[in-house]
Parts: C-alpha cells; structure tokens; sequence
C-alpha cells in the first residue's frame, strides 16, 4: 500500500482488490463509451469489459495497477506504465494508462496528488497519456494539471483523441 504525500488518498496494489478493480474499470469503460461506443461492446459473457487489456494490466511486468481509496471508500484506479527499456517507439518514461475517479469523488485533487506522488517517488523524465477529445473534463484535467505546474508538454493529435507528452 502507498500512501499519498499528503495522505488523502491511499493507492493500493489492484491485485489485493481485483473485483473492486474490475468494478470500478467496468464504470470507467462505461463512462468512456459516450467517446467511443466500441468500447460498450467488447464486454464477455460476464459483462466485463475490455477482458484482455484488464488481463494485461495484471501480467505485464511493466504496467502498475492500483485502486484508489479514500478514508474507508474505493474511490478510483490508476493504471501506470514504465516505458521498456529497448523500445525505440515509446517517447514517455512513464505513462498514465488509466485514470478514473467515481463521479462523487472528483474535484477533491485526488487525481491530481496520485499523479504527482507517483512521479515524485518512482522518477522518470517524461510522462504521456492519452484522453478522448470530446472528454472536455478530462482535457481541462490536465491542461489545469501542467499549466498549475508549469509543466511544459506537448499536445498531439491522434484522431479522436489528443496524446500528451509533458516533460517533468
């Protein structure tokens, strides 16, 4: 378990709480489908969805699932990723895969702190990550994240969805 520099927040390992993980990411896929409705219909015969990338999160050495929780509630996930080593094609030492809180919870900077205290205690030089561009709270995220810290970053243009590349 990990504990927020400013201990709003706990990140704990997702292969401790596997199902609220698939909970919480079945609500995100959910929530992400008014973006891409091809996201609605690759649910399993279980009504999970995205049954190979949610394996992958747990079987890939380099990928760090987490739920996050606040006080006694499970209030979100985060997903990062460390770039390999020999791949000419990543631009990111570490990347934002995932990142979801409940609706109830947002707008409390707890998006914000996990972010910041993982790169803060795990290093890296650059981070990237991706958001739908119709996900208006999404995009205000992170430009409000990087402006805030005077991060600089580039914003690209990856059809429906913009990829950003800040450096740290």
């Amino acid at each position: 378990m990990t504990k927020g520099a400013n201990a709003m927040y706990k990140l704990i390992r997702a292969e401790k709480e596997r199902y609220v993980f698939q909970q919480l990411f079945n609500e995100y896929v959910e929530e992400l489908g008014q973006y891409d409705a091809a996201l609605l219909e690759t649910a399993d015969r279980f009504g999970d969805y995205l049954p190979d990338e949610f394996n992958e999160f747990f079987h890939s050495p380099a990928k760090r699932p987490y739920v996050i929780k606040e006080g006694k509630e499970m209030v979100g996930i985060v997903v990062f990723s460390r770039a390999v080593k020999d791949d000419e094609d990543d631009i990111c030492d570490i990347y934002v895969e995932e990142l979801y809180i409940a609706a109830p919870y947002r707008r409390r900077g707890i998006a914000a702190a996990v972010v910041e205290d993982y790169f803060a205690e795990n290093g890296g030089r650059t981070c990237g990550m991706c958001v739908y561009k119709e996900n208006d709270g999404a995009v205000s995220f992170w430009e409000d994240f990087f402006t805030q810290r005077e991060i600089p970053q580039e914003r690209l243009d990856a059809e429906n969805m913009w990829f950003y590349r800040a450096g740290l």
